[in-house]
């Protein structure tokens, strides 16, 4: 047996998106009116998109709160008709960027990190249409040996869109991690990956560019890869 080909590790690769869908259409944009959040609601109109705002806010780990929260976004996706689109596309989830960049969150509050997602989610499904959810994190993932997870709290979130990601094939569910510095240059990165056509589903932004996970090879003797047996 070739020494390292039972063993695997996770990489994430440089990727370009070839395939954007510009069809004119509304998007739920779920944010706090910061940098980030009012560049990236520039970006999808440039392309021609109408942008709705919606919460702004986490539900801080608040059950009945949550319900509140999903009745609303229940309500707006429902009768909400959007002005100068031909329906609805999907929601953005900037929540997390926006409550958590300046929030110290206890382990205990995994409700109110996870619960919008949930909640987003839980919307969708409910939706006659197959709509894109997107959501946006920060520091949740680390993509080199270089990187380091700064936020592990929004880790979690990537946790359940994995398992979305898994549970429910059908949804063009997408998650991506921008970089904590420079972060509102991520926003036209963020609008083509909402736009794009494809397969991939999970992201990252470093050094201005989009990367996306494979599994690869790697020596016995480095001892950080995955043993398959």
């Amino acid at each position: 047996m070739v020494d390292g080909e039972d063993f695997l590790t996770l990489d994430w690769r440089p990727t370009e998106l070839n395939s954007e869908n510009r069809d004119p259409g509304a998007w739920l944009f779920l944010g706090q009116e910061d940098q980030l959040c009012s560049s990236i609601i520039k970006a999808l109109e440039s392309k021609g998109q109408v942008v709705v705002r919606g919460l702004s806010g986490l539900s801080e780990g608040d059950r009945s709160t949550v319900e509140d929260e999903f009745a609303h976004l229940q309500n707006i996706l429902s009768t909400e008709k959007p002005v100068a689109a031909d329906g609805w596309r999907g929601i953005i989830d900037c929540r997390l960027i926006s409550n958590l960049a300046n929030t110290d969150l206890s382990q205990e509050d995994l409700w109110s990190v996870c619960g919008p997602s949930f909640t987003a989610l839980k919307s969708l499904i409910k939706h006659p249409h197959s709509l894109s959810y997107v959501v946006v994190t920060t520091g949740a993932v680390q993509a080199s040996e270089y990187d380091f997870v700064s936020r592990p709290l929004q880790a979690m979130t990537w946790g359940l869109i994995r398992s979305a990601l898994r549970e429910l094939p059908e949804f063009p569910i997408k998650v991506i991690d921008a970089e904590s510095r420079g972060i509102s240059e991520s926003a036209d990165l963020i609008v083509r990956v909402a736009l794009s056509v494809g397969r991939e589903s999970q992201f990252v932004i470093r050094e201005k560019s989009l990367h996306i996970p494979r599994l690869i090879k790697t020596d016995r003797d480095r001892g950080d890869g995955l043993q398959i047996t």
